[in-house]
């Protein structure tokens, strides 16, 4: 019975004989826990949703309709360091992750990474509906896409 608790991660790989003495080996491989995996993904989905972020701050900074709310992005934008916006904001995702991961055992961590992917896609949606926004209005003064 306590050996059907252990989960695949805990099982003893050691070789044991099997018959006639020779050496039997038991396949060995540490197989992560489901909270692992859980957090692996969402880490995937925030560093995918924060590239689609980068993309369309990129965007409307190149319009010239861009007021970033982050104060050290700002200064980025304000001495229009393209380069240093762009490795600033990769920066702090790597940052987050790595924290994330180093934590992804506790109970919480993959509440928090929700927690990340909710706020991000509600910044998807937000971009989104601001595009939307851009788009009728270019439509309806060309000139605006002139800048």
């Amino acid at each position: 019975m306590q050996n059907a608790q252990k989960s695949a991660s805990e099982i003893n790989c050691t070789p044991g004989p099997s018959g006639g003495g020779a050496p039997r080996l038991r396949l060995c491989q540490r197989l992560p826990d489901g909270r692992s995996v859980r957090v692996a993904v969402l880490l995937g989905l925030i560093i995918c949703l924060n590239a689609c972020d980068l993309l369309y701050t990129l965007f409307a900074r190149h319009e010239g309709m861009l007021h970033e709310q982050n104060p050290l992005a700002h200064w980025f934008t304000a001495m229009h360091a393209t380069v240093g916006l762009i490795s600033f904001k990769i920066l702090l995702v790597l940052i987050a992750c790595r924290l994330l991961w180093r934590v992804r055992r506790s109970r919480t961590a993959p509440y928090a990474c929700w927690l990340l992917v909710a706020v991000y896609v509600v910044l998807a949606l937000v971009w989104l509906a601001w595009s939307k926004q851009y788009v009728i209005a270019v439509r309806a003064w060309p000139a605006l896409a002139l800048r």
